[in-house]
C-alpha cells in the first residue's frame, strides 16, 4: 500500500545513521522518538485486538450462519456485507466478523470470470464458498449454491432493503442474530 516507505525509508535510515555518527545526544533523541513512535503504533495495535477479542465474545450472524451449514449442503456459499464505515484508503480496517474464520484454516482463492474485487473476492474455506462485499453490488446475484447465506454486519443491517433474495425479486426473510442480519436462499 505504501511502497515509498520502501524507496525513502531505507535511505532515510543511512542519512539518520550518518548524522547521528559521533554525536550520542543526537543519537539519544532518535531512539528516543522511535521508541515513542513504536509505543503509539503497538498502543493502537493493542486497541485493535482488543476489539477483537471483545466481538468475539458476542454472538453475531457470521456464527450462526457457521453453525447452520449443513453437511448436506455440497456447495454452499456466505455473502458477507459490511456497511460502509469510514472512509479506508489505508487498508487498515478490520472486521471482528472475519475473525470467525480462523486464520490457521487454509483459503483458496476460486477463480471467477471477470475482476474479482467486483466479484466478492471469492475464497473456499472448508468446501464453503466465501464472498465479501463492502455494499451491494449486482454481481452478488450471480451467486449460486445449494444454499446462498448472506450476512450483513457493521451498518449493511441499517439498510437491509437494499438486498434482494439473491436470484428473486422478493425480499428476503432476514432473521437478526446479534446487531446483525442474515438471510438463507438456495439457488441452484
Amino acid at each position: 500500500q505504501f511502497p515509498y516507505a520502501v524507496f525513502l525509508g531505507i535511505p532515510a535510515v543511512g542519512l539518520v545513521t550518518a548524522g547521528t555518527e559521533g554525536r550520542r545526544w543526537l543519537s539519544s533523541a532518535v531512539l528516543v522518538v522511535g521508541l515513542i513512535r513504536g509505543a503509539h503504533g503497538d498502543h493502537s495495535e493493542g486497541l485493535r485486538v482488543l476489539g477483537i477479542v471483545e466481538d468475539l465474545g458476542r454472538s453475531r450472524a457470521i456464527d450462526v450462519v457457521l453453525n447452520d451449514l449443513g453437511a448436506e449442503e455440497t456447495s454452499p456459499a456466505v455473502i458477507l456485507v459490511r456497511g460502509p464505515g469510514l472512509p479506508d484508503d489505508d487498508k487498515r480496517h478490520v472486521s471482528p466478523v472475519l475473525w470467525r474464520l480462523p486464520p490457521w484454516k487454509r483459503f483458496e482463492r476460486v477463480p471467477v470470470d471477470g475482476d474479482p474485487a467486483v466479484l466478492g473476492h471469492p475464497y473456499s474455506v472448508d468446501g464453503v464458498r466465501l464472498y465479501t462485499f463492502a455494499h451491494p453490488r449486482e454481481s452478488m446475484g450471480l451467486i449460486r449454491g445449494s444454499a446462498v447465506y448472506t450476512v450483513l454486519y457493521d451498518g449493511a443491517e441499517q439498510n437491509p432493503e437494499r438486498f434482494k433474495t439473491i436470484g428473486s425479486d422478493t425480499e428476503p426473510s432476514w432473521k437478526r442474530a446479534g446487531s446483525d442480519l442474515w438471510s438463507v436462499t438456495s439457488v441452484p
